[in-house]
């Protein structure tokens, strides 16, 4: 009887340790209930690295299979190790490093400053409330790209043209009489969107019998109305290169500190020179000469003047265009109107 009894103690026991496995196995398939990175906004130069971290919650979830992505490997790289990663820039752009588990996901958006461009710390505002990084080019347009050097004055462009009215490599001159065409440039006469006296294209207003200029209304504005394909900066440098906004450039005056000098680092080049303002941007700079402007023959302001273009026609009437005035013995102005038809520099952004 005694050994039926031990018997049955050991059969108890036996199952006791059954159900406690299986209750034990039941308790430890633990989900992840959320997922977080450390970091959900970076911003990286071409080449250089940086690591993420996830976190997963609760931190004993079982279920911890982790996976990484980008959205975009030719602008981002990511090797993982875990809830670890390194990213690499890879080229300019911006991409969406994503990091996935138990059905749970977070992401890093990461923006690559592109070749030619400088990270001044500024971030702009959408009319929607989202937020983009904005690099400004380091040296002004020419029709053959980006300047050697910050204070070369590169090409001057009419408002919506693609390319200089003068020979290659005659921009200084004044007068000029060195023209791709036969008559010269930089008035309403040889003005690509003017004809008969009316303007074909970013038209704002109806034409007043007693008022010349004002064509058929497209009611456009701006370069980006139009895919900008009108935009020197877009079709010269090509990716998302594009000339600032009136708007963009109000934002380089607000977050940025300007100095102006009369001899850019032992150039003879007078200029204004634009530093960050945020802590860690203190030592980023970029300097636009002061090469002023082109009208008809002659260049005009030259060694006294900044004035560079902006991507949006005036609203009021559209004869005249947007741009950034800057003389720091004389004043300041962002919104300075000039004709469409002169020819300014151009100073590049990637958004």
């Amino acid at each position: 009887m005694k050994r039926y009894q031990l018997f049955g103690l050991f059969c108890a026991l036996c199952a006791s340790l059954i159900i406690f496995s299986c209750k034990k196995e039941k308790e430890i398939k633990i989900p992840v209930t959320s997922i977080a990175l450390d970091r959900t906004d970076v911003v990286l130069d071409k080449g250089q690295t940086s690591s993420l971290t996830a976190t997963l919650e609760p931190a004993e979830a079982t279920a911890n299979t982790v996976s990484w992505t980008s959205s975009a490997t030719d602008v981002v790289t990511v090797s993982a190790d875990g809830a670890s990663a390194t990213i690499k820039a890879v080229k300019g752009g911006t991409a969406t490093v994503s990091v996935t588990c138990g059905g749970k996901s977070a992401s890093c958006e990461v923006a690559v400053v592109p070749e030619g461009a400088v990270d001044l710390g500024m971030v702009m505002t959408r009319g929607d409330g989202t937020t983009y990084h904005l690099f400004w080019a380091k040296t002004n347009l020419s029709e053959d790209g980006f300047c050697a050097k910050p204070e070369d004055a590169g090409d001057y462009f009419a408002w919506g043209e693609t390319e200089p009215y003068y020979k290659k490599g005659h921009a200084l001159d004044d007068p000029c009489s060195n023209w791709r065409k036969d008559e010269s440039g930089y008035d309403w006469a040889s003005y690509k969107f003017m004809s008969k006296g009316l303007l074909t294209r970013y038209c704002v207003t109806e034409r007043p019998e007693d008022f010349w200029g004002e064509g058929e209304p497209d009611n456009k504005t701006r370069f980006s109305d139009y895919d900008y394909v009108d935009d020197a900066a877009r079709v010269i440098l090509g990716g998302k290169w594009r000339t600032p906004s009136p708007e963009e450039w109000g934002q380089l005056l607000e977050q940025c500190t300007m100095t102006y000098t009369d001899d850019y680092k032992g150039t003879g080049m007078a200029g204004s020179i634009f530093t960050g303002k945020k802590e860690g941007y203190t030592d980023k700079s970029i300097f636009l000469p002061a090469v002023g402007h082109r009208a008809r023959l002659n260049v005009y302001q030259y060694q006294k003047r900044s004035s560079y273009m902006s991507s949006q026609c005036t609203e009021n009437e559209s004869l005249s265009n947007y741009a950034v005035f800057l003389d720091a013995r004389h004043g300041i102005s962002w919104r300075y109107a000039y004709l469409r038809s002169q020819g300014l520099p151009v100073r590049a952004v990637w958004e």
